[in-house]
């Protein structure tokens, strides 16, 4: 299932030097889409629009789990898939579960091509994705993103994630790295 999500615009202004070889690993978390997506879109537009009738309903956390969280089956149908892709299942919780792998593993667990990038004038070296991502249709409807594909550092040996979410249309529960 393609999960459609641009490249980082940087990759534009820097050198690409090619794929990242298996020197780099790189952690990501696939973040989980839950029991019915599409149901849960459906209410929160409902309690969030004046003049609907289901306007100001709210849900206790617990009640919202038991309507839409994440099963022990999905969190299993993922763990199970980066395992079989030559990942390591680092965590997992309700919303997402947390890998690691080399470049070249998660480029093809994922249908892309994660490159090495450099800027000579900034000193930063990062990688990034060429294409959009994808994950495999056995657990499509599982996942909504995948954070932490593309990353830098710089001349220092400081580092930071950039955010490269993919999106397959449902809402995502992502948090933003600090700066």
């Amino acid at each position: 299932m393609a999960l459609p999500d641009p490249v980082p615009a940087w990759t534009q202004y820097d050198t690409d030097d090619g794929p990242a070889g298996s020197g780099l690993t790189a952690p990501v978390r696939v973040w989980l889409a839950g029991r019915a997506p599409a149901a849960e879109t459906r209410f929160a537009t409902a309690a969030s629009t004046p003049g609907n009738p289901a306007y100001g309903t709210y849900v206790t956390p617990a009640q919202f789990k038991a309507r839409f969280g994440t099963t022990p089956a999905q969190v299993a149908a993922v763990e199970a898939w980066a395992r079989s892709a030559g990942l390591t299942v680092v965590s997992a919780t309700a919303h997402y579960v947390a890998l690691t792998g080399t470049a070249p593993k998660l480029s093809s667990a994922l249908d892309t091509s994660i490159h090495s990038y450099s800027n000579s004038s900034t000193g930063l070296t990062r990688y990034a994705p060429v294409s959009g991502i994808s994950v495999p249709a056995s657990v499509g409807a599982d996942v909504t993103a995948v954070t932490g594909l593309d990353a830098f550092s710089s001349s220092s040996g400081s580092t930071g994630n950039a955010v490269h979410q993919a999106s397959s249309g449902q809402p995502c529960r992502s948090a933003r790295p600090v700066p």
